[in-house]
Formats: structure tokens, sequence, C-alpha cells
């Protein structure tokens, strides 16, 4: 009997400390090949081993993400028109990547179907909105997540079947789904893990390995297994220092050189709360109001300031 179990990891934002612990959680698990969602070395700073330590795992499926093509769209730019300031961070981390990993993350494609006769197609991307616009897989983000929170609507545990009540009421899910083809859908970017199936359709999104916006700070991902004639999801969280990665990210030279962005981020990854959408909001209206179009403009076509989507 065909037996197969996959590794889901999405968002790890330059935490080298939290992808290792995943991965040897995964190891431990037994997982035969990794799929890896997007979104790998913009935030914290360890940007090459990242990717050095992704390049290096053979058994590997590997698609881009919205942070990683905001790098790639700086190859088309002269450096003078390179956004400053608050968008700094994708600048200061495009330039110390080594050319390798710059080429990697170029040749990476936006999306991957693992097609096999005994098995159902899996849909590999990363920003839901690929399939799922107008939908609430794309909308249950941080900033809905933490207003739940406050508001004492859900909480860390009983969120799952929060979220699973709101898709299966979203008749514009339903109707979405109808049209697409039976299989799985694996995606990440809102950094928020959810796992829903219906009508032959499995929606999987296993959260942030880097940085968790769920008031949880263990790294998050995913195992999908195939057994039984059949697909079986489960979402995984694994401990790691998040204090020794913290104390690394303060002394670094991304920090001296990024002091703003990476103070924000470092508070993300203390709080596992959203902190930047809410600076990037005000920043980018102030640079509008300025006319900053650089900063601007930068902004709204790659992806940094996530108006409708609310996540970095």
């Amino acid at each position: 009997m065909i037996h197969i179990k996959f590794a889901l990891i999405s968002d790890i934002h330059g935490n080298l400390p939290a992808l290792e612990a995943v991965i040897q959680d995964a190891k431990e698990n037994n997982v035969d090949q990794y799929i890896f969602l997007g979104d790998y070395c913009v935030g914290l700073s360890y940007p090459n081993e990242v990717i050095d330590y992704i390049r290096s795992i053979d058994s590997s499926l590997v698609v881009s993400g919205n942070e990683d093509e905001s790098l790639i769209y700086l190859t088309s730019l002269e450096p003078d028109k390179w956004p400053k300031g608050q968008y700094e961070a994708g600048p200061w981390i495009y330039k110390v990547l080594s050319e390798r990993n710059r080429s990697y993350l170029c040749g990476l494609p936006q999306e991957i179907v693992i097609r096999n006769d005994k098995r159902p197609p899996v849909f590999v991307f990363h920003k839901p909105h690929r399939y799922f616009s107008g939908t609430d897989p794309c909308s249950i983000n941080p900033q809905f997540f933490a207003k739940g929170m406050d508001d004492k609507k859900f909480d860390c545990d009983s969120f799952y079947a929060y979220s699973n009540t709101l898709l299966n009421c979203d008749s514009e899910l339903h109707s979405t789904i109808s049209k697409l083809e039976n299989g799985v859908y694996i995606f990440g970017h809102t950094h928020i893990p959810l796992c829903w199936e219906r009508d032959g359709k499995l929606l999987i999104n296993p959260g942030s390995c880097g940085l968790p916006l769920d008031f949880n700070c263990n790294a998050s991902y995913g195992i999908l297994e195939w057994r039984r004639n059949s697909y079986i999801a489960s979402l995984r969280r694994v401990k790691y220092d998040v204090n020794t990665t913290i104390n690394y990210t303060k002394k670094s030279d991304y920090a001296k050189e990024v002091r703003v962005w990476s103070g924000i981020i470092t508070k993300e990854l203390e709080t596992a709360r959203e902190q930047a959408v809410p600076f990037i909001r005000f920043t980018e209206k102030y640079a509008t109001d300025n006319q900053d179009m650089v900063r601007a403009l930068f902004a709204q076509k790659h992806g940094i300031l996530l108006m409708k989507n609310g996540v970095t």
C-alpha cells in the first residue's frame, strides 16, 4: 500500500532556529518530503542561512511568496530607486543575500501541482487569494485573530472550532470550491493555521514557522499524510529558543542598519501578535501624503503593505 508523508512549512521570515526545530520535529515524525510555501528570508536576521538550509534538503518542493517576489522586483530597479526608511528591510536583505541565493529565489515557481494517478492532486501556492479571493481563508488573518482575542470571541484553544464554523458558513467559499478540482489546496501567507475539508477539497494553512501571529510563539507547521486511500492533515507546534533568536537579532547588523523594521518584527516574535501592518498602514499614508511615491508605490505594488490581506 502506498504511503507518503509531507511536511508543510511556510513563512519562515529569516528565522533559522525555528526552521531547524521544525525540520527536526518533521524528521522525528518520519516525513518523506518537504513542501515550502514562501516568504523565506525577509523579517529576521538569518536570510542566507535559511535559504542555504532549504536548498540543502533534497526531498523538497518550494514555491515563492510575496516577500520573495518583492526581493526579485528590486532587480528591476536602480539602487537609487530602492525604498528607504520603513521599507529598507527588503533592500538590506537583497544586498546581503549571496548571488546564488538571489538566483534561487528568482527561479522559484508561484505554484506547484503534485499529480499522481493513485492520489488526488495537491496544489501548492503561497497566498490563499490565488484560489479563494474574497472568502474567509483570506480574511482570517492576524488582524482578525487579534480582534477576536481582544473581544473574547475565542481563545487559542477554541479558535480552530471557531474558524471552522466560519468556513462552514461561508457561502462564497462553498461556491468557489464547487468550481475547483477535487484535491488538497495548501497555502500560507496569513500566519494563521487552518485545516478544513468540504466536498472533496481539503484546505490547509500550516501557519508560520518563523513568525507566528496567533498568540502562540511556538513554530507552526503541518503534516499531510496519504494513508488508507485518503489524505489526513494535522497541525503541529514546536518549541524552540525564541529568546536566543530575539537576542541574536537585536545584536545583528540588521538591527543596527534597519532599526525600526527589525524592532517591529522582533516585537512580533516576542508577542506572536501582529505589529507590522498597523505601522505600515500609517507610514504608507504618511508617504503618500508627503508625495514620497517610491515608498508608497513599492508598498502598494509588492505586498509589503497588504491593506486587504492584513499580513506582511
